[in-house]
């Protein structure tokens, strides 16, 4: 980093925001890099330590850029969201009388009793490899749990917060493109025209 202020950069973050919080740290071990850091080049440089991270995936920017690190709702306009996580158990009740443990591929869990926060994992999961945009993920939940309009801002609120948690945990992804998935087949599917193409042009191997 010092070679990096030399040039006017200053460190902007993590390529993957999750390594960035010390959220697999127990409390003591989150308390004691608390107090012992500075500011987040030594914050960093300490869970380099904890985690024995030796690459790094450094995003710099210049030195002139005025950079807040708090997030809020607003952070999530404009992105496109998808989520490969699943419900441990198989049959989920979207009330707030019971808790789900919700977890990812790679491990990744949390745990939530909330119905907007619930019934949007499992949107993400039934869209899954598909991401949408905030819009049609509030209409979906709010369709399922018959919210009433009078109420939609609250819940909306509710869940920006919940699923940027998710966003710290590596539960949910954000995206600002997307390939064109299809997550169901028509009545006519069709192969790839790649595939196609080199169908026809691939010589056949004939029988012995």
């Amino acid at each position: 980093m010092e070679k990096a202020d030399s040039h006017d950069l200053q460190y902007l973050g993590d390529a993957e925001f999750s390594t960035m919080l010390p959220n697999t740290f127990q409390e003591d071990a989150i308390k004691s890099l608390k107090s012992i850091s500075n500011n987040i080049i030594e914050s960093e440089q300490y869970m380099d330590f904890l985690k024995n991270r030796s690459f790094r995936r450094t995003l710099l920017c210049h030195n002139d850029v005025q950079l807040n690190r708090n997030l809020d709702k607003n952070n999530l306009n404009g992105f496109l969201i998808s989520s490969e996580a699943q419900p441990v158990e198989e049959e989920i009740s979207l009330s707030q009388d019971k808790s789900y443990i919700f977890k990812t591929s790679d491990g990744s869990s949390i745990e939530t009793n909330h119905p907007v926060t619930k019934a949007s994992l499992m949107v993400l999961r039934e869209l899954w490899p598909r991401a949408i945009d905030m819009d049609t993920l509030y209409k979906e939940v709010f369709m399922r749990l018959k919210i009433p309009q009078s109420d939609e801002q609250n819940f909306r609120d509710i869940l920006v917060r919940d699923l940027l948690k998710c966003y710290s945990c590596k539960l949910v992804e954000l995206h600002t493109w997307q390939p064109d998935y299809i997550t169901k087949a028509s009545e006519k599917p069709k192969v790839n025209n790649l595939v196609s193409i080199i169908a026809v042009k691939e010589p056949q191997i004939p029988n012995k």
